[in-house]
């Protein structure tokens, strides 16, 4: 469901003539009654609203790129699509907002974009952990990206071990989480005929 709005959204972002993502959704809303009608219940309402939040997110971090970068704002504009939640759906909004927030640096940088996202790296240790203990210096990894992105419960709970086998470890088990997340069809790229750039999936 999520990616069928995600699509939708798209689909009028493409067809808006200003470099904003305020949309009019009259038509999504539309499209999604249609949808209801066939769903009938409040879990389908609830997967929308919760799908929203995350456009929400995507939206913002855009606008936030595209003031970091103003040179970059029509280029940013088209990273709409790019940044569809898939299973981040599933986790705290936070989270993807620092995978939207990477993604976009990243884009911003001319960097390559296909490379696994912190965000991602931590949802990778995140499913692990559920299954076995991880080792020590995982464990410390994933303390301090959990200090990234949420440091205000960090600091109540400290419960995470901070000192790894030598120094470096975490960093070099962050580089082997992103070339083993690499998505290679997760790529942005420049024409070469045109001052403009697309994306490609």
């Amino acid at each position: 469901m999520n990616q069928l709005i995600f699509e939708l959204l798209q689909a009028e972002a493409g067809e808006a003539n200003s470099a904003s993502l305020a949309l009019n959704r009259a038509p999504l809303r539309e499209k999604l009654k249609e949808l209801a009608a066939l769903e009938g219940d409040a879990a389908f309402w609830e997967q929308v609203g919760n799908t929203f939040k995350f456009i929400e997110v995507a939206e913002e971090e855009i606008a936030r790129a595209q003031h970091r970068y103003p040179e970059q704002a029509k280029p940013l504009h088209r990273t709409f699509g790019f940044l569809r939640p898939d299973h981040f759906i599933n986790y705290h909004p936070t989270i993807y907002r620092h995978h939207c927030r990477e993604l976009l640096e990243r884009i911003a940088a001319g960097a390559d974009t296909r490379p696994g996202t912190l965000a991602e790296a931590a949802i990778a240790i995140m499913q692990v952990t559920l299954a076995t203990p991880v080792q020590r210096d995982v464990a410390i990894l994933y303390g301090r990206i959990f200090k990234e992105f949420f440091p205000e419960q960090y600091e109540v709970l400290r419960y995470f071990p901070t000192e790894e086998s030598y120094p470096g470890r975490c960093d070099e088990i962050l580089a082997t989480l992103r070339r083993k997340l690499t998505a290679p069809r997760r790529s942005y790229t420049i024409q070469s005929t045109a001052n403009t750039k697309e994306l490609s999936q």
